[in-house]
C-alpha cells in the first residue's frame, strides 16, 4: 500500500514539474535533483527570459546641415536700391560721346517770317538777332527731318530770294539784309581743307593761295563767279585772296583757281 501511495506521489510531481516546465517565460534546469519521496516539490526558481530594457540613453543633437539653397541666398550681396549705381563709376564726362544734335520738322502754312524765324531759333537752341523781318508769309512742307545746321541752310536758300541770308555766329542767329551790306566781322573764317563740310548757302570766308594767276587776275575771274552778297579781297604781297560768299559759289571757285 505504502509502495502505491508513492509511486501515485511520484507520478504527482513528474507532473507538476513537467506543467512548469512548459510555463513561458519561465524555465527549470534538468541536473536539480527530484525532491525525495513524501517531501514537498520545491517551486521552480522564475527566470525572467526577456532582455532588460536598456534605458534611453540621451543622445546628442546632431547638428543638421543647411540647405545649400539657402547658404546661397545668404552669401548673394544685397541688390543696389533704386537710384543707386553699382560698381566703379564709368561714363565720365571725358569718355561721354557728344550728344546727337536734335532733328527739326518743318512744315509751314503761309506762315509769317517772323514767326517761321522765331521757330527755327527755338528749335536750334539759339537766339534770334533780328531788326527787320522779311515781308510776306512762307509756305513749305517737308516730311524729312533736318539737323539744325541743314535747316538753316534750306531757309539761307529761300531767303537769298527775297534779298535776306542768316548769320550763324556764336549762340545767335541773325537776320541780315543784304541791301543794308554784310559787316565783315560776322562772316567765320573756316580753313579751305573744311570747305567741303559747309552748307550750300551758308555765308563763309574763305582765303585762296595762288599758285598760277596773279592776284589781280583772280580777282577779276573770280567776281565773274559771285553772288549778290560775296565780295573779294586781293592781297597781292601773299598772293592770296580773300572771298566771301555762300558754300556753294565757294566750292566754285576753289575747283576754277585749282
Amino acid at each position: 500500500m505504502r509502495r502505491l501511495l508513492c509511486l501515485n506521489f511520484n507520478r504527482i510531481a513528474i507532473g507538476m514539474v513537467a506543467a512548469v516546465c512548459i510555463l513561458p517565460g519561465r524555465t527549470t534546469w534538468a541536473d536539480e535533483p527530484s525532491p525525495p519521496a513524501g517531501a514537498e516539490a520545491p517551486k521552480a526558481v522564475e527566470r525572467d527570459t526577456k532582455a532588460p530594457a536598456e534605458s534611453p540613453a540621451a543622445t546628442p543633437a546632431v547638428p543638421q546641415p543647411q540647405s545649400p539653397a539657402k547658404d546661397a541666398k545668404a552669401e548673394q550681396p544685397a541688390a543696389p536700391q533704386a537710384g543707386t549705381t553699382s560698381g566703379p563709376a564709368t561714363g565720365s564726362t571725358a569718355d561721354a560721346a557728344p550728344p546727337k544734335a536734335p532733328k527739326i520738322h518743318l512744315a509751314f502754312r503761309f506762315m509769317p517770317w517772323r514767326d517761321v524765324l522765331d521757330f527755327l531759333a527755338r528749335q536750334a537752341d539759339l537766339s534770334l538777332v533780328m531788326d527787320s523781318p522779311p515781308q510776306g508769309t512762307f509756305n513749305y512742307t517737308d516730311t524729312r527731318d533736318y539737323t539744325p545746321a541743314e535747316a538753316i541752310d534750306l531757309m539761307n536758300g529761300v531767303l537769298l530770294t527775297k534779298g535776306y541770308t542768316l548769320v550763324r555766329r556764336d549762340r545767335m542767329l541773325m537776320v541780315i539784309n543784304i541791301e543794308d551790306g554784310i559787316p565783315p566781322n560776322l562772316v567765320t573764317t573756316v580753313p579751305l581743307d573744311q570747305l567741303a563740310s559747309k552748307g550750300e548757302f551758308e555765308l563763309l570766308s574763305v582765303v585762296f593761295n595762288l599758285q598760277q594767276l596773279k592776284p589781280e587776275e583772280a580777282e577779276a575771274e573770280i567776281r565773274k563767279l559771285l553772288g549778290p552778297q560775296g565780295s573779294v579781297v586781293s592781297l597781292a604781297k601773299a598772293r592770296q585772296v580773300l572771298v566771301t560768299d555762300t558754300g556753294g559759289r565757294l566750292r566754285v571757285v576753289k575747283a576754277m583757281l585749282e
